[in-house]
């Protein structure tokens, strides 16, 4: 039962929030203190992800969300975690051992912007970090490694977004206030396999001339590139992505990082394209930290064929690149493969890792499946000593069938008086009711 009527109030929720993530952050020691060699790096003369000296395969899906955008921070309902717990329970029932998340995305819930267009902090509640770490913490207790996604390109629809790509203060603002105190947070935590500046860029630039082949877009005129209609001149957005990979590793050299490809037009420089996140281009800017640890590419099939030179026409090596390759986004089948099929073929030619899109298609799981016992994916394998606390597993009962208790969490309608006895998993996370 819930206390007498009127004890509840949203003040005392947050209260109780914070205490439980407290006790774990108090448990937290032997996860904090985890032995060298428990995170997920790179071997560079092989060109391979490694995970404890031995190559490693990112057999996983993407989330890539559960409410756009607004996941994490801001006191977000306990129902949107355990959500996220379930798929990755569900993924771990499968053997899939990563999962990429969408983290800022368009900057409308978080980071935390003044009336200016500066960012002063991670989100307005300060709880962002409290829970990705419990988000890290559960992927842990289920064998998965994290990539985190910070921004989306493909759709770009905030003019705050939009500023960080042609203000310099901003983005540092966003970095100092925001991205480095995460990182920095979260840098010894053994579910955390990488960061990704951006997905999908291309959505975001302009197709245009430039006077650096790095800055010139001009040939991917006609190829689908820009369709954001953002049109971001190339040379901004390769100094966003180096100044927060930058960032990235100097605040956490152990940190991996990445770029999300819309294709392999822009991420090669084999048949004639050109690969604008090589480390020529982004050394460009002056940062000494600034390139990337893998590549990733994405490949969807156009009427339902790929391109001659997508991933599944290729193996990893035809790409000519000098770091691992993710294939970080592909649908449950295409070409007439099934999800399982295009798994397979991803991990027997070579490539470093597979994320089929999305969680949503149960197909996809599948796919992970396909994958089970190969040795580059069982290699990864994680002591079940995070500190998780359950919060889901209570009831979860609105008091009316005509919205959710997820719904009446995020209007903030907990603590109201016919909400008494009600949405035990989504406003109290299963502390003090059933």
């Amino acid at each position: 039962p819930l206390p007498p009527e009127g004890q509840w109030t949203t003040d005392v929720v947050r209260i109780m929030h914070r205490a439980v993530l407290l006790l774990c952050a108090v448990c937290a020691v032997v996860v904090v203190c985890a032995p060298a060699g428990e995170r997920l790096s790179v071997d560079e003369s092989a060109k391979e992800l490694t995970w404890g000296g031995q190559a490693a395969f990112l057999s996983g899906i993407n989330q890539a969300w559960v409410d756009y955008g607004n996941d994490f921070g801001n006191n977000v309902s306990n129902a949107v975690y355990c959500q996220q717990r379930e798929t990755l329970r569900n993924l771990t029932t499968v053997d899939g051992r990563s999962i990429r998340f969408w983290l800022f995305v368009e900057g409308y819930h978080i980071p935390q912007f003044d009336a200016d267009g500066y960012v002063v902090g991670t989100d307005a509640a300060g709880m962002l970090l409290q829970d990705l770490r419990r988000y890290l913490w559960t992927a842990q207790d289920q064998g998965v490694i994290v990539n985190f996604c910070l921004w989306n390109g493909a759709v770009v629809s905030n003019q705050r977004e939009i500023d960080l790509f042609y203000d310099t203060a901003k983005l540092q603002s966003f970095i100092d206030n925001a991205l480095v105190p995460i990182v920095k947070g979260l840098a010894n935590e053994t579910a955390l396999g990488a960061w990704e500046i951006i997905n999908e860029p291309e959505g975001a630039i302009a197709t245009q001339a430039g006077d650096d082949p790095c800055f010139d877009t001009s040939g991917l005129k006609g190829s689908g590139a820009g369709w954001a209609g953002a049109n971001i001149p190339m040379r901004n957005m390769l100094q966003f992505i180096a100044m927060q990979t930058n960032a990235i590793h100097t605040a956490d050299p152990q940190a991996l990082v990445t770029v999300g490809s819309w294709s392999e037009k822009s991420n090669t420089d084999s048949w004639g394209y050109f690969n604008y996140y090589k480390d020529s281009c982004l050394n460009k800017f002056g940062y000494t930290k600034a390139t990337l640890d893998f590549y990733q590419m994405h490949s969807y099939p156009w009427e339902n064929l790929f391109n001659v030179h997508s991933p599944f026409h290729q193996s990893r090596d035809d790409f000519g690149l000098d770091k691992p390759l993710v294939i970080g986004e592909f649908p449950d089948g295409g070409e007439g493969m099934t999800s399982a099929q295009m798994y397979q073929y991803v991990y027997n030619h070579g490539y470093d890792g597979a994320w089929s899109w999305a969680s949503d298609d149960l197909g996809n799981f599948a796919g992970v499946a396909a994958l089970k016992a190969q040795p580059k994916v069982d290699v990864v394998q994680m002591a079940k000593d995070a500190p998780v606390v359950d919060t889901c597993s209570c009831s979860d009962v609105p008091p009316s069938p005509d919205y959710t208790c997820a719904q009446q969490a995020s209007w903030g309608k907990c603590n109201e008086s016919w909400m008494h006895g009600y949405c035990c998993k989504s406003c109290y996370a299963c502390q003090g009711c059933s």
